[in-house]
């Protein structure tokens, strides 16, 4: 009976030390107090009626080649990259893109999407959404791999976009104002970019306009023959080759 009594006395020792060693670990530090933002801002409706009709393009795949989810990065401007603790996005970097992609290119820029037609493609990478930080500056960079195919599957645009704009306040609210411009600004710059690159394809489709001879009683038939190209001009080129003055 003697012997039983201090094993009982042991194995009741090191059961409370377990669930006090458990207690402390639930109750180190205090619960996080998540705080949320978004870059985006609320805009008046545009009225539809004062858009230009623009080209035809659908707006497909917006993703992302390194998605941190909803955490917001920040980094030194090189290769370290971090992530706040208390702070999220309210959408994943990839659904601010979209909206203000299709806000963009259809509400504000006029462009059509027709599925059932032959429209162009426009597809969207997000390659950075993050603070920076450096000694010298503070700012907000949002950069996009813009791809443009035709319905002929031909690749006509394919670029990088980056917009960095600089932070103007000391609160974390001037951040994400910084982001918000840095986002319209990404999404202005590819919507203009997949206009010219639309007008370029249009231009080099366009069929050719012959001159043609008219022909007459005698003559010989009617020749037709396609505009030739101006030569330089030698005196234009001399000019272009000639240091500026001052120089």
């Amino acid at each position: 009976m003697s012997e039983r009594r201090p094993l009982a006395v042991g194995f009741v020792v090191a059961l409370t030390a377990i669930l006090a060693s458990g207690c402390a670990l639930t109750s180190r530090g205090d619960a996080i107090q998540w705080q949320y933002f978004t870059p985006e801002r609320a805009r008046p409706a545009l009225e539809s009626a004062k858009v230009t009709a623009g080209p035809e393009v659908c707006l497909e795949r917006v993703t992302s080649s390194a998605s941190s989810g909803r955490r917001i990065a920040h980094s030194d401007g090189g290769h370290r990259v971090g992530y706040y603790e208390d702070r999220r996005w309210t959408d994943d970097p990839e659904g601010y893109v979209r909206r203000a992609l299709e806000r963009t290119l259809f509400e504000e820029e006029g462009f059509r999407c027709d599925r059932e037609a032959s429209s162009s493609r426009l597809d969207v990478e997000v390659l950075g959404f993050e603070e920076v930080r450096t000694p010298a500056s503070h700012a907000a960079r949002v950069a996009l791999r813009a791809v443009l195919a035709t319905s002929a599957e031909n690749t006509i645009l394919d670029e990088t976009i980056e917009v960095v704009e600089p932070v103007t306040g000391s609160t974390f609210d001037d951040v994400v104002e910084a982001f918000g411009r840095a986002l319209d600004g990404a999404c202005a710059e590819a919507a203009r970019r997949t206009r010219a690159a639309l007008a370029s394809e249009v231009g080099a489709q366009r069929p050719v306009q012959l001159t043609c001879a008219p022909a007459g009683p005698g003559r010989a038939p009617a020749r037709c023959s396609s505009p030739r190209p101006r030569a330089p001009d030698p005196s234009a080129a001399r000019a272009r080759g000639r240091p500026c003055a001052g120089s």
